[in-house]
């Protein structure tokens, strides 16, 4: 018989998995794009961030056009040392300027928000999230 520390054992596995995918699964549209940002500003309910991706290649969905406005509220407390404090950048990390996948949601006809807590990741992991549209979504 099995004991139930190793059916935990065994059953972390797929929920690891899903994890790691859970901004794919939830993303209406990916894409491979560039994100300029805006300035983003303090509110009372956390730093409203705002900018436009620029849109490369579509991996799953249907874009728009080539850009994408995209808004995100970084809930208090922000998460730390991604903040410009001053006000004067939006305040995203230098890696979520670059070139990179973004896993997105409408939020209406015009905005799109993060699916996930960034929606972002390197296109170091593209084949991975290739082969999980390939498999999950389509």
């Amino acid at each position: 018989m099995i004991g139930a520390a190793t059916l935990l054992f065994l059953s972390t596995g797929p929920a690891r998995a899903t994890e790691k995918y859970w901004a794919a699964h939830e993303a209406e549209l990916i894409v491979v794009g560039t994100l300029r940002p805006m300035h983003g500003y303090p509110w009372f309910d956390g730093w409203h961030m705002g900018g436009t991706i620029a849109v490369h290649e579509v991996l799953y969905g249907t874009a728009p056009g080539t850009a994408l406005e995209f808004r995100d509220v970084w809930k208090w407390p922000s998460p730390p040392l991604h903040v410009d404090w001053r006000g004067l950048l939006a305040g995203y990390p230098e890696f979520m300027t670059r070139e990179g996948l973004w896993f997105v949601k409408r939020i209406d006809q015009r905005l799109w928000k993060p699916s996930g807590w960034y929606g972002f990741d390197s296109l170091e992991n593209r084949a991975d999230y290739e082969d999980y549209i390939r498999r999950y979504k389509r």
